[in-house]
């Protein structure tokens, strides 16, 4: 193994490391004890993406409607009536641009309650989520929130711990899918 780079994502130092045959992956705490969070790829083969927390306005919301409408109507079949919800207007939304392209985006609203979480298929696993997150997370630390919380799909649960949330209460169905609370104190 090479020698390790620490990474600071939030206020969590991370270690990477490569391994035989080139693969990078990421470790950190995730919630409990030292583990292995995922491959590092934190999307950076393009000098041109940004990260950048948007009103959801003329400019900004055909392309954060386009990745919402393939995710969540495309992929997941829920309906737009329950994801465009009446509340994107008083929402802080984050967008990632790669190349003029919207790949990714998620909201927080004024409680801290993060939702709309959505990557385009092409750009997952590339740390694009991770990136929407923080960004939300660090505008709530901004804004003086002490506390950000959200309803996690079932499958994404170990993504958040990997970023610092924890699960409380009881799971919950919401548009057909299977829900847990999650929070993080900032």
């Amino acid at each position: 193994m090479s020698a390790l780079r620490v990474l600071l994502l939030g206020e969590r130092a991370h270690a990477a490391t490569t391994f035989p045959g080139g693969n990078k992956w990421i470790y950190g705490y995730n919630g409990k004890y030292p583990a292995l969070l995922g491959p590092l790829n934190l999307g950076y083969p393009s000098m041109t993406d940004r990260v950048i927390i948007v009103k959801f306005d003329d400019r900004y919301a055909p392309g954060i409607r386009r990745i919402r409408n393939q995710v969540f109507t495309g992929e997941q079949g829920i309906a737009q009536s329950i994801d465009f919800d009446g509340q994107d207007a008083g929402a802080a939304h984050v967008l990632i641009v790669r190349d003029g392209e919207c790949i990714a985006t998620g909201r927080i609203l004024p409680d801290g309650h993060i939702g709309r979480l959505a990557v385009l298929a092409e750009f997952r696993r590339q740390g694009f989520g991770a990136k929407a997150v923080l960004g939300l997370v660090e505008h709530a630390r901004a804004t003086g929130l002490e506390r950000v919380y959200l309803g996690s799909q079932a499958h994404a649960v170990g993504f958040y711990v990997g970023l610092g949330f924890t699960p409380y209460g009881e799971p919950y169905t919401e548009a057909g899918i299977q829900h847990i609370h999650m929070q993080l104190f900032l």
